[in-house]
This record gives structure tokens, sequence and C-alpha cells, in this order.
């Protein structure tokens, strides 16, 4: 398992919970790793920049990534790993749109949504 997280620490104290994800890096693998997810993140201002906010939304894009596990060929579940990423970071009701569960196109976009109550 590979640890991501450049910011999660400071001494000895990690901000977030930990959340286990998988993301794709080829077209065969699916990898693990550990990213830090807590709800302070949002507790301040969008327009102030949080290094751990920062490292998070991207293993959560990571995580976006289309999965190979479970694929077969098919797009049908190449979402899973998004979908479990958010689901661990407690978001619920997490779902694709259409376009996360076809072939990609010039016009297409894929998007996974969830929603939580933070705090």
């Amino acid at each position: 398992m590979a640890y991501i997280c450049l910011s999660c620490t400071q001494g000895s104290q990690v901000f977030g919970a930990p959340v286990p994800f998988l993301y794709s890096f080829s077209n065969s693998s699916d990898y693990s790793s550990v990213a830090y997810y807590s709800d302070e993140f949002f507790s301040k201002p969008a327009s102030t920049y949080n290094p751990r906010l920062a490292t998070a939304s991207l293993q959560m894009a990571m995580a976006g990534f289309a999965a190979n596990r479970e694929a077969r060929g098919s797009y049908q579940s190449r979402f899973i790993n998004g979908k479990e990423f958010l689901e661990r970071a407690g978001f619920q009701d997490v779902l694709p749109n259409q376009f996360y569960k076809s072939k990609p196109t010039t016009d297409s976009f894929a998007t996974i949504m969830g929603h939580k109550t933070l705090g």
C-alpha cells in the first residue's frame, strides 16, 4: 500500500480520518492508497488555500479515474473506486452520471456526486 498524503500531518498529529481508496494507473491494475479527509477542510472560506484539502481533492480525483477491477471491457462499473472513496469519507447517495457508464466522447463529462452534512 502506498501513502500519497503529503500534507496530512503536522508533527505527530494526523489531520482527518484515513480513507483507503483504489485508483487506476494503467489499463490492467488498480492500486491502493490512503487519503485523509476531515469536514474541517471546509471550515474556512474557499478563498483560503488549504494544502490538506488540495491533497485530498487530488486523491479523490485519482479515485475517479476509470477503475479496472470489475470492468471486464464494460464501462458499467468504471466509477466504483470514486464511489467507494466518497462513501468512505461519509458521503451518502453517491451516484455517477450517465456518462460514467459509457465510452467517453468529445462531448461527455463524467461525474460522481453525493452529499453529506458537515460537522
